[in-house]
């Protein structure tokens, strides 16, 4: 575990620690107000604690299309969370977190299962990226664009993704804008995580509301780099572009619809790269009924490589 994340973790700890206490010396005798209570109007308001913790069972049979391969065990992930709000545009978020696998039939334990408490998160950021019309976000961060088919936070999984990232974002009326420039962080149990120098990936991934009638359209732009190993075993640049949109929708009698096409193109040292994939979906909901169930239908496709080789 690095030595930062115990310091950052331990001092959010303590934070927590102190406004308890401090909640519950205030309390008068037969004063039953909730602890939760007092703790949230002890904290100043430049400052903001919380935390979430999230543990499920999973049982795999048949892994890797394997015989004899059964596996069951428990995943563990605590989240504790920091912000400091210094004025309306301008504030730092930071949170910590401690994932873990119990009885899995691996040793020792890894990402994506396991990753000990280590600095997930750490930015400042100026304005407001989620709801402003203008806003910029520097450090380490989540990245989730979409669906996440392409980009994203990886949530489900125990350790999640986070991202060394700069991010601008632009509202005007129904049209938004993101740009941003970023590397994913590789992830390391019991070391603090860094990300790879040379793993780079620029985009600009836009919104529009009022296109199409009760849709959003957004088209996008990726751009990717790195160092790799081409397909006969020599070293090479990774360096593509990947353009896309996705258009998501309502229609009438409460069906909707999503869709989404993206084109990749470009080289990896003397191999060259040209590959396309699409996503559509079509789902009606039924809003009378007591459970309002949801059906869908959805189909996939990936043009993938034709050399076997």
């Amino acid at each position: 575990m690095g030595s930062f994340a115990v310091v950052i973790a331990f001092l959010l700890f303590a934070v927590v620690a102190v406004q308890a206490q401090q909640a519950g010396a205030s309390t008068p005798a037969g004063d039953n107000k909730p602890l939760s209570d007092e703790v949230s109007t002890e904290f100043p308001s430049w400052m903001r604690v919380s935390a979430e913790y999230r543990a499920r069972l999973e049982g795999v049979t048949a892994a890797g299309f394997k015989p004899n391969s059964e596996d069951a065990y428990l995943l563990s992930r605590l989240r504790i969370n920091l912000f400091l709000l210094p004025s309306s545009w301008f504030k730092f978020g930071f949170q910590a977190q401690d994932a873990h696998v119990f009885w899995k039939n691996q040793s020792p334990a890894a990402p994506p299962y396991q990753d000990a408490m280590d600095l997930r998160q750490a930015y400042f950021e100026l304005g407001d990226v989620e709801k402003k019309s203008i806003g910029f976000r520097g450090g380490r961060q989540e990245l989730a664009f979409g669906d996440e088919r392409l980009i994203g936070n990886s949530n489900w999984t125990n350790t999640a993704r986070s991202f060394d990232a700069l991010r601008g974002t632009v509202r005007y009326g129904k049209i938004r804008a993101d740009l941003f420039a970023a590397r994913v962080m590789k992830q390391q149990d019991g070391e603090f995580d860094w990300s790879t120098p040379g793993n780079n990936v620029y985009g600009i991934y836009g919104g529009i509301e009022k296109l199409v009638p009760n849709a959003t359209v957004e088209p996008y732009f990726f751009w990717r780099r790195q160092s790799l190993k081409t397909e006969l075993g020599t070293s090479g640049i990774l360096n593509f572009g990947t353009v896309g949109v996705r258009w998501v929708g309502k229609l009438p009698a409460n069906f909707d619809y999503g869709t989404e096409m993206v084109r990749q193109d470009g080289s990896l040292g003397s191999d060259s790269i040209g590959a396309w994939a699409g996503h559509w979906a079509l789902g009606r909901t039924f809003p009378k009924t007591k459970l309002k169930p949801r059906v869908v239908g959805e189909y996939n496709h990936a043009s993938g490589d034709h050399n076997p080789n």
